[in-house]
C-alpha cells in the first residue's frame, strides 16, 4: 500500500474516500442512463 498525499495533503484514506464517493456517483448516473434507455 502506497501512502501518498493530494494536491490538498490529503492521506491515502482521504483518496479512497473521495475514490468511493466517485464510484457511486458514477454508479448512480449509469443506473439512470439505463432506467431512461428502458423507458423509451
Amino acid at each position: 500500500m502506497i501512502f501518498f498525499k493530494g494536491p490538498r495533503g490529503e492521506t491515502m484514506s482521504g483518496l479512497h474516500e473521495r475514490k468511493r464517493e466517485f464510484k457511486a456517483k458514477r454508479r448512480l448516473n449509469y443506473r439512470a442512463r439505463q432506467g431512461k434507455a428502458t423507458s423509451w
